[in-house]
């Protein structure tokens, strides 16, 4: 009965340890900035805005697995565009010990993806444009 007991506590414990839904939450802050700073942001993921932010600034997310569209504008500069993929979470790598419960709630919460902590848009300057003609 002792040895039921113990196969139990670490069944659960290997199962709570290996959840990246309650590791690493569903959620995560990253930082938008733009070279150089300044710029108006906004964020996008397929389609909805999620955010709208000036350089640097802290965002916080849900996590999810498609990708982020981040467009910055600043006068006397071209819109810097990029995209930020989604990563594979680690913590849901424990998601293999105890088999497909743990990924289905990994996966439809979000949190068996993360973003990179810092998205930096590069900003290029403004081409003058040929003088008017008269």
């Amino acid at each position: 009965m002792h040895y039921r007991r113990l196969s139990l506590v670490i069944v659960l414990a290997a199962a709570v340890a290996g959840c990246a839904t309650v590791t690493t939450g569903t959620t995560q802050t990253i930082t938008v900035d733009s070279a150089p700073p300044g710029a108006d942001c906004t964020l996008t993921r397929s389609g909805m805005l999620l955010a709208t932010v000036t350089t640097p600034a802290p965002v916080t997310l849900k996590r999810d697995s498609k990708p982020i569209h981040v467009v910055c504008r600043k006068d006397g500069y071209e819109d810097g565009k990029v995209v930020a993929n989604p990563v594979y979470e680690s913590a849901a790598g424990g998601n293999i010990l105890v088999g497909s419960i743990g990924t289905a709630i990994d996966a439809s919460s979000g949190a068996s993806s993360r973003y990179l902590a810092t998205v930096t848009v590069p900003l290029t300057p403004a081409v003058a444009g040929p003088p008017p003609s008269r």
